[in-house]
């Protein structure tokens, strides 16, 4: 149902991610051959005795024929590209001879060497990488391994990259495939620091190429990569020839960081090799490819130029595109025309390609979210719908509220009226969800659990995790109206069914509730201990946003507690995460928290006036948390003893209550005027 976008990654998204971390005088990946001096192995390591990894002993055939290139090159280093062509032309390419369950290979061979050096050059680029964005961070307690911390810490160096965002927030509308040519990992490694859910397709049955759920990504590295590499379970060490056995290998894990010693065949496709893709007999590439090309609505690039070697393999790939596909390209607005991708792009769609300078990727967000609209407009819809189920219906209606969009929700719904594929119940269920969500964002949770449980009535029973969904809230709408006994039994038939869900959203959104029940209770060391888990569920999935909310949540109850120090702790944990995130609304919140701790103890009053000021002044287009600002600086200028002031404030945050229905923010301004009155 979601509209189908393919884009290819290129060695530019490398270069431009060493920019974004300032690493441009040491991480070179557009020269490979020979290796920078730097790049050494350890002493200690357990392979050998150390010293560097491009030697004429380790790969005797390859470095003759870098060396009698270079010399025809008067001496100049070998363009690597180039390098792979020569081989190509002297037929030097890789031979594997496939058996009914074995496949075998000299370690002679140029295109062997070729792939053992790639490895080895990009394993020793990647721990460098690692060991120089690894820092202490405020959260080290909560992550159990150096990988966790290592992707919170790439997570902080790249949160102001805005190519990055463009990619996560892309999968939020579009089923997103990306195609990397490259054979470093670092995009899925930055994809899952912001909390993206990748899905690692395994390209042997083009039949496998399902609809993705919404944030998750699937990538797939067309010429192999480091993150996912076999071993063979069997080797014979005494002869040049290599025969592994394939039984069971089809089962591929991410490493990180990767692998040291490497793979007797170290699977990583050079340039213009296509034709030998992966060693196992069992991949599909070509069907794959050909399938996910010719679904796709959107192709595009980034950072990708298509050069020869790879320029045959890239025609015969797009020429399965759709004669309506639309096309984009990003990458230096100089040299983007001059690349092969972009003229081989720009031919499938003529004047309607469009290209982006890698500075200007907001053009390209809503260049994006136009075609995105094209695509649910009356006439996309309607060519649309033969594709519909219920599943992904609901997932893209979900994504369409999530932004505000209830013209298209609503036209969507109101075209589906007369599909006899959904059935009535689903389409009352949509409805009545859609009712729900306006009532709750305009702040009457009354109403809103009550068109939430007619949803809920109308959920077949296998749609286990939708019914999850409404639950959780419809008892935000009861804890909104402090109607804990009437949650409590939802939040009890949800206990059992969290369980199949380890890890996602609604864990998490589980524990918040079971958290803030308690809180309405009065019990908060049961809340302190939800909000815990609720956290520690938003670390996992790295779920930055919401583990701040949790971070502010541990502090009030902490604050409560009179654990004073610990309260501003996690009030820091907050502010960092809201400020990572560009966050205004969260930066607001943690500011006039603190001033609220401040005005409670009379305690440095001048700073805390400070803050509240700050707090109102990012809260201007959140007028919930802008009344609970200017209500806390109305009790700092109290505390000061300016009662006028105080009284100027809290007449404010009474008008705008009366005026945007905020009824319990309300009562309590009303006796703190009367308070001040006195």
């Amino acid at each position: 149902m979601r509209p189908k976008a393919t884009v290819f990654i290129g060695n530019g998204f490398t270069i431009s991610l060493s920019h974004q971390l300032n690493f441009t005088d040491w991480h070179e990946t557009s020269k490979i051959l020979p290796p920078p001096n730097w790049m050494q192995i350890p002493e200690n390591e357990d392979i050998g005795s150390g010293g560097p990894i491009w030697t004429s002993q380790e790969f005797p055939e390859l470095w003759e024929l870098e060396k009698r290139l270079s010399k025809a090159n008067n001496g100049n280093s070998v363009n690597f590209y180039q390098l792979c062509e020569e081989v190509l032309k002297q037929g030097k390419t890789l031979k594997i001879n496939h058996g009914s369950k074995e496949y075998s290979f000299s370690t002679d061979d140029v295109g062997y060497q070729i792939r053992k050096y790639l490895w080895e050059y990009f394993y020793r680029l990647e721990e460098r990488f690692s060991s120089e964005i690894q820092e202490d961070s405020g959260f080290e307690q909560y992550f159990s391994s150096e990988a966790k911390k290592l992707s919170y810490n790439l997570y902080k160096k790249t949160a102001s990259w805005k190519l990055i965002y463009a990619l996560k927030e892309m999968s939020q509308a579009w089923d997103l495939t990306l195609v990397s040519y490259n054979y470093d990992k670092y995009l899925e490694s930055i994809l899952e620091a912001h909390g993206c859910q990748l899905v690692y397709q395994n390209p042997y049955d083009e039949n496998e190429l399902e609809e993705l759920l919404i944030d998750k990504i699937r990538v797939l590295h067309i010429h192999g990569t480091l993150a996912t590499q076999m071993n063979p379970t069997e080797r014979n060490t005494q002869q040049t020839e290599f025969t592994g056995n394939l039984d069971d290998q089809r089962q591929l894990k991410l490493f990180f960081p990767s692998r040291r010693p490497a793979p007797e065949f170290p699977d990583l496709v050079p340039p213009g090799h296509s034709e030998e893709h992966l060693v196992s007999k069992f991949s599909n590439f070509r069907g794959f490819i050909q399938k996910l090309i010719e679904r796709s609505d959107v192709i595009g690039s980034i950072g990708f130029s298509g050069a020869s070697p790879d320029d045959t393999e890239l025609k015969a790939i797009l020429s399965f595109a759709r004669n309506s596909v639309k096309t984009f390209c990003i990458g230096l607005e100089d040299e983007l025309k001059k690349t092969i991708s972009y003229q081989e792009l720009s031919k499938l769609n003529g004047d309607g390609h469009v290209a982006f300078d890698i500075s200007k990727v907001d053009d390209f967000l809503q260049w994006s979210k136009n075609q995105f609209a094209d695509y649910f407009s009356p006439e996309g819809i309607e060519e649309n719908l033969p594709n519909l189920n219920f599943g992904e219906l609901f997932i893209v209606i979900m994504h369409l509220i999530g932004q505000g969009d209830f013209d298209t929700t609503r036209r969507l719904v109101n075209i589906l009226e007369g599909d006899d594929n959904l059935g009535g119940n689903r389409l009352l269920t949509i409805r009545n969800y859609i009712e729900a969500e306006l009532y709750r964002q305009g702040g009457n949770p009354q109403m809103a659990q009550q068109h939430y449980l007619q949803a809920l009535d109308m959920i077949d029973e296998e749609e286990r995790r939708a019914a999850v969904h409404i639950k959780l809230k419809i008892c935000d709408c009861y804890h909104k109206l402090v109607m804990t006994d009437e949650s409590q039994p939802i939040l009890n038939s949800i206990e059992g069914l969290i369980r199949e869900f380890t890890n996602s959203k609604e864990e998490s959104e589980f524990f918040y509730c079971k958290a803030d029940s308690a809180i309405l209770k009065g019990d908060l060391r049961t809340a302190l201990t939800y909000f815990k888990k609720n956290f520690d569920s938003n670390i996992n999935r790295k779920d930055w946003l919401n583990a701040a909310l949790s971070s502010m949540r541990i502090s009030t109850c902490l604050y409560h507690q009179q654990a004073f120090e610990d309260a501003i702790t996690w009030l820091d944990r907050a502010m960092e995460l809201y400020i990572l995130e560009r966050n205004n609304k969260g930066i607001g919140m943690v500011l006039s928290t603190r001033a609220h701790y401040m005005s409670d103890h009379n305690h440095n009053l001048e700073l805390a006036e400070e803050f509240c000021q700050q707090a109102i002044d990012v809260l201007r287009d959140s007028l919930d948390e802008l009344v609970k600002a200017k209500f806390i600086y109305a009790k700092v200028l109290k505390a000061s003893n300016r009662i006028e002031e105080a009284l100027i404030q809290i007449n404010e945050v009474i008008e705008i209550c009366s005026e945007s229905n905020f009824d319990l923010i309300l009562r309590v301004a009303l006796e703190f005027q009367q308070e001040l009155n006195a």
